[in-house]
Parts: structure tokens; sequence; C-alpha cells
């Protein structure tokens, strides 16, 4: 599924983007001379807040794809009758998306005159 790729590569992104960014700091920190004494406790509280607040948007992030994902039906596209045709199902032509893309595609197709509407496929009846 297209979707659980780009989320699949969204994932690795981050991954590369905050490994990255781990070895930047820790670089940085490395030419900062040596701490003689421990973290001031405001020191660790920023600290840790940080690691929460990067931690809450990622899982924020995630969450939001998993709706997206949640969201998705798969649709087929069919031919509206008319006087020259039958119409019916086009086949081989499946697609997953949310239910408001495909109202926003039949709409466009409406709208262009085009005989083609996306209807969402039922796994567990296939049309007699």
């Amino acid at each position: 599924m297209d979707r659980l790729d780009e989320l699949e590569q969204r994932l690795d992104e981050y991954r590369r983007h905050s490994q990255t960014a781990e070895g930047v700091a820790l670089q940085k920190l490395q030419q900062y001379p040596q701490s003689n004494g421990e973290l001031s406790p405001v020191e660790v509280l920023r600290r840790e807040l940080l690691r929460h607040h990067t931690r809450t948007l990622l899982l924020g992030e995630i969450k939001q794809w998993i709706e997206e994902l949640k969201g998705l039906r798969l649709y087929q596209l069919y031919a509206l009758p008319d006087i020259d045709h039958q119409g019916g199902p086009i086949p081989h032509v499946q697609q997953h998306m949310t239910e408001q893309e495909a109202i926003e595609v039949n709409a466009t197709y409406e709208a262009n005159n085009e005989r083609l509407r996306w209807k969402p496929v039922d796994l567990f009846h296939e049309e007699e």
C-alpha cells in the first residue's frame, strides 16, 4: 500500500535526521570544557523537557499518520451506463484513498461530464 510505504519512508527519514542531529549535538558538547560538578536541577529539568517535548511531537505525528491510514479504503473505478455502454466496473483499476479524496475526485469527474466514478469495494461481499 502506498500510504504504508510513505509512512515507512517518513519514519526512516525521521530516524536519519535524528541520528544526524544527535551526532552534531554530541560534537558540539565535546567542544565544551568538562564540568567539574553535576548538572543543576534546572539543567536536568531543561534536558528532560526537551527530550519529552521531542518525543511528544514525534508521537503526535505518528498518531496522525495512523489516523490517515485508518481512513483508507479500497475503491474501484466504475463507468456509468450511457446510451452506448452498459457501464460497470473497469477491470484492474482499484486504488486506496480516503472517503474525502473519493468525493473530491468524483466531483471533478462530474464537473467535467466524465462517466467515471470511484466506489468503495466491499471486501466481504462480491457484487453479483
